[in-house]
């Protein structure tokens, strides 16, 4: 929905725009400027003509940003599809993405987003998940940008673009203007005192540094988690969790500071929120992760000033030169460090194409970049593996230079030769130089792809040598409609040496594919494939094989007619030959996903059915209830043991709007289970009257039946060497099922659009399991119900609906919430209808249900009128009352007294209602409603709300 989250007014002449709202700025045509950004503000578009026919283009825009850019490289393991957790700059786990603005690489590959494509996103959660079309194992390099919300500090963001053209010098000149920068002293969701500006200031630009003590002196409550301060085994000052209300005193803030670097470690209770403990350090050396300490985040400036020109040289040439200034303050509360906080960046460039004689294309290219040593870019501009082309180990700033020189020779056939040198120097840290060559050639039916790229490079004691060829020849074959055979050979020889041994880092890789794969144009679309890959690393100075990899994929598509399927599948398999030198072990992974869809052809019978299969993880979750206005949560509490604490098991989903005061918000953890995942999704629609419309006899009987029928199941499963844990669909044992969800819905219909008589049968099952921090929660539903209607005159319907199941909840951690309860139901109802203007409708609703695992029942009567008047595309009003006599056996305050009443109390209940919806323009309604309840011995409650919607 995050997508969907744009609103903005533009208003435009001719060629002038003015854009008020959200809107994303996007990077210029620059070389060393680039961003995209999520911001809320005013932007400016606008072009003119001079009188001597020079065109200026210009943007404007003032803003304030909605999120922090981020780089990271993901650690992904072999056959674990995800998801995977996305962090912020500082570590943090609890993040929210800015839909849209991520970007990720697999080996320098832009993934497309999409359950179809290549990867899902969670942008709450800030967690991916590849899909079947993207197989991870440890050979893969993740690389991922991206924003994500930060309320440390008022963000502005102004941006200046204007270009200049001269058509008749043939001249282009650029001013580009970028300034991003937190406002120190307008802080959003930090709490800034002296103690947290001095920390600041003495941190410098070392953020990491800006720490003040997590620990506030607080009195006494029972909605917060709060500590005791004691002595433990000789230590003084350790905190310690406690409810007593004379020693608890002391609100902790903790930070995650990594193994071995705090004193405290997360603890499971049932306490409403996280609760730390101490542990004793071993040897002086720390044994636990936190501490009771806060992180701040230092306001930031950033900003960065380009002047460039481009001049054509004739028809075929360009030529070009751009220079950057950069400014760069990690913390402006400091001035320590202030020195490095400016940068220079200069670039030249000069491009070539001649059109020879013989209809070939001739390019040729100069490129030259330098950057001192404290340039800082907003955002990456070098290609997203730069670093690893150059076999680069060091990130240490230094000044920078860079230089190439490229030919490129083609013709219209696609022939194409490419050869290129570079150089890249990091002062007397890093001097490496490049060539590479790119050939292509078809020979009638046969392709040739070959290329090679060699770095030589070194530093104060190392030399590498990086070498990686890739060769592919394939044919295709006319007579097999284009069908294309081939074989690739690519490998990457990477020797880190001094004095000619090789050195830890050192490693090479050889992969060998064989291929056969439909062309692009043809209708239906088959490949396969097959991979062997060698790896290998150094030991005593020479390398040595350790992993061997193999990879078979298939896949394909048949969209012929009627039919539509769609498929692919993959298998790897890891056998690791040295156990001392590769820390991997053996593994073997499948993936896999199957989309079948069939018509009839008068559409009698429809029917979809999908299939993932793959590995994957779940993360164990953990939750706690926050505190909201009345109306705005979904949750309410109720203190069942009276002992005045918030506990985990006291929580429950709010019945009535004014008792929904908190809501459930999930703590991100570290914690994953691996597991085999598979997901089937089923839909079946049966029309006999598609193609017995006009019949006599058993045929018109039959084809007054119809049938929907939907199936949803997703699990994951501890692998256990059989493809049993890959099935959707089975007994598993509770031990090997980790998590699961489960959704089954078939309704039968007769005389489905008939408006005189009806009837439907509906079966319902749900099932899911989900892994909490405290143990595995497991909620079922089973339900059938019969629904007969009548139409005894015009204006009168009479209808019976009849309901039996079974609903159970299982929790490890809170056995006092467990409960298995079959219920029965029977709800006759008659309804008066008077077109579309007004409604009335009488019903009695018996229910019965009793738990089994408990001795408690309930047994109810429920009379209902229902109201309601209606002026078409003006006004509705409603109206409705109900009273409920319950016989309620049991603890009523209990989890399983509060699932049975579902809101009541043991005796009488009446509940009330009175809404009015006025539709008050085009885009805007508002909505008046009242609510009132009496249960039980509770007094009367009423309840009033307004609401105001606008719908664009």
């Amino acid at each position: 929905m995050q997508e969907f989250d744009k609103v903005f007014i533009r208003l435009s002449k001719d060629k002038q725009s003015l854009t008020v709202g959200d809107f994303d700025m996007i990077r210029p045509s620059d070389y060393f400027l680039n961003y995209y950004k999520r911001t809320q503000g005013a932007l400016y578009e606008g072009g003119f003509q001079t009188a001597r026919g020079d065109q200026i283009i210009t943007t404007a825009g003032l803003a304030s940003s909605r999120g922090i850019y981020t780089r990271q490289n993901l650690a992904v393991t072999e056959g674990n599809q995800g998801p995977y957790k996305l962090t912020g700059n500082n570590g943090e786990l609890f993040i929210i993405v800015l839909a849209g603005t991520e970007r990720i690489w697999i080996d320098g590959k832009l993934l497309t987003r999409g359950a179809e494509n290549d990867y899902v996103i969670d942008y709450n959660a800030g967690e991916i998940t590849f899909t079947p079309k993207q197989l991870i194992n440890k050979d893969k390099r993740v690389q991922i940008e991206f924003e994500y919300s930060d309320k440390s500090y008022f963000r502005s963001v102004v941006t200046s673009n204007t270009s200049w053209t001269n058509p008749n010098e043939k001249t282009t000149y650029r001013l580009h203007v970028y300034s991003e920068q937190d406002s120190k002293n307008q802080p959003l969701d930090l709490t800034l005192d002296s103690a947290a500006r001095a920390a600041m200031v003495a941190a410098g630009d070392d953020p990491a540094q800006a720490f003040i003590p997590g620990i506030d002196t607080a009195g006494f409550s029972t909605d917060r988690i709060l500590y005791r301060l004691t002595d433990s085994l000789g230590y003084d000052s350790v905190f310690v969790y406690s409810t007593d209300p004379e020693l608890a005193m002391y609100a902790l803030s903790f930070t995650e500071l990594g193994t071995n670097k705090g004193n405290y470690i997360l603890s499971s209770t049932l306490a409403n929120g996280r609760v730390y403990k101490w542990i004793a350090p071993v040897a002086g050396v720390p044994q636990g992760t936190a501490e009771p300490v806060i992180l701040l985040r230092t306001p930031i400036s950033r900003r960065m000033i380009t002047i460039a020109a481009d001049h054509k040289t004739g028809d075929h040439g360009t030529i070009g030169a751009e220079a950057a200034f950069t400014q760069n303050d990690l913390n402006t509360f400091s001035d320590a460090g202030n020195d490095d906080n400016t940068g220079l960046g200069t670039h030249v460039y000069y491009n070539h194409k001649t059109n020879l004689s013989d209809g070939k294309i001739l390019e040729a290219g100069l490129d030259y970049e330098y950057i001192t040593r404290d340039f800082q870019f907003i955002e990456r501009y070098r290609p997203v593996e730069f670093n690893r082309d150059w076999n680069l180990q060091t990130t240490d700033k230094q000044p920078e230079h860079y230089a190439a020189a490229g030919i490129s020779l083609s013709d219209s056939s696609g022939n194409r030769f490419q050869a290129g040198t570079s150089l890249y120097a990091r002062e007397t840290a890093y001097t490496g130089f490049r060539q590479s060559v790119n050939w292509t050639q078809y020979f009638h039916r046969w392709k040739l792809l070959a290329g090679s790229s060699l770095v030589n490079a070194s530093d104060d004691s190392t030399s590498t040598t990086f070498l990686r060829p890739d060769l592919t020849f394939s044919r295709s074959f006319a007579k097999m409609n284009g069908l294309e055979a081939g074989f690739r050979y690519w490998a990457e020889h990477n020797r880190f040496s001094s004095a000619d041994s090789l050195r830890s880092g050192a490693f090479y890789f050889d992969e060998y594919q064989a291929f056969i794969r439909t062309p692009d144009t043809s209708a239906s679309q088959f490949y396969t494939e097959a991979i062997v890959r060698h790896d290998g690393l150094p030991e005593a100075g020479v390398f040595k094989r350790v992993n061997e990899g193999f990879t078979w994929n298939m896949g394909g598509n048949l969209p012929s007619g009627r039919n539509r399927l769609n498929w692919l599948l993959t298998w790897r398999t890891l056998d690791v030959l040295d156990t001392t030198l590769s820390q991997q072990q053996d593994e073997s992974a499948l993936l896999g996903r199957l989309q079948y869809g069939y018509t009839t052809r008068k559409g009698w019978l429809t029917s979809d059915i999908f299939y993932e299969l793959g590995t994957g993880q779940e993360p164990k979750r953990e939750y706690t209830f926050v505190e909201v206005e009345p109306g705005q949560g979904n949750y309410t509490w109720f203190d069942y043991n009276n002992d005045g604490l918030q506990q985990l098991d006291e929580f429950e989903v709010a019945i009535y709007a004014d008792q929904a005061t908190y809501i459930q918000v999930f703590l991100p953890t570290s914690e994953y289970i691996q597991a085999n995942v598979s997901q089937f999704n089923y839909v079946l629609n049966l029309q006999p009257r598609a193609v017995w419309s006009d019949v006599q006899g058993i045929r018109d009987v039959i084809a007054r039946f119809s049938l929907v029928s939907s199936m949803q199941l997703s699990r994951k499963v501890l692998d256990d060497g059989s493809f049993l844990s890959y099935a959707p669909v089975g007994t598993v044992a509770d031990t090997q099922l980790v998590s699961s969800n489960a959704y089954w819905q078939s309704t039968l219909y007769f005389n489905r659009t008939n408006t005189r008589f009806g009837a439907e049968y509906t079966f319902l099952q749900t099932e899911g399991k989900v892994v909490l921090i405290n143990g595995p929660e497991t909620r079922d539903l089973t339900r059938q119900n019969i629904t007969i209607r009548w139409k005894i005159t015009d204006p009168l319907v009479l209808s019976t609906g009849i309901s039996s199941g079974l609903k159970s909840l299982e929790s490890i951690a809170f056995s006092g919430r467990s409960y298995r309860t079959p219920f029965v139901s029977l709800e006759p109802k008659i309804t008066y209808i008077n077109g579309a203007q007004y409604r009335i409708s009488l019903s009695y609703l018996y229910k019965s249900t009793q738990n089994e695992s408990g001795a408690e029942s309930l047994d109810s009567h429920t009379g209902l009128l229902d109201l309601r008047y209606n002026v078409p595309g003006n006004s509705t009003v409603s109206s409705r009352i109900s009273y409920t006599l319950a016989d309620f056996n049991g603890v009523a305050d209990s989890p399983v007294g509060f699932a049975l009443l579902e809101g009541l109390q043991d005796g009488q209940n009446i509940l009330w209602n009175l809404q009015f919806d006025k539709r008050l323009s085009q885009v805007l309604q508002m909505t008046l409603s009242y609510d009132g309840r009496k249960t039980g011995s509770a007094d009367i409650v009423h309840t009033g709300r307004v609401q105001m919607r606008a719908i664009f």
